[in-house]
């Protein structure tokens, strides 16, 4: 089986940290989830994109993912909303 070095490095974060990332709302908005992002007790309210539904309660790595790539849009981002 083929190994993913990001893959890797992303479940090493997610163990090697304490992350929980909760819908705050069962709607969505569009695309969006609504979610509260917490690592090591610091606590964020976020609108997480996830076009193919994919964010579950099953699968804390999927969503963390999710999380991080609709952080890396904010900062890329002059206004997140458009």
């Amino acid at each position: 089986m083929k190994t993913f070095p990001e893959i890797e490095n992303l479940k090493a974060y997610f163990k090697n940290h304490k992350i929980e990332i909760k819908k705050i709302t069962e709607k969505s908005i569009d695309d969006f989830v609504s979610v509260r992002l917490s690592i090591d007790g610091h606590t964020w309210d976020l609108l997480v994109e996830d076009e193919y539904k994919d964010f579950s309660d099953s699968n804390s790595l999927m969503n963390f993912y999710l999380t991080l790539v609709s952080l890396e849009v904010y900062k890329e981002s002059d206004d997140f909303l458009i």
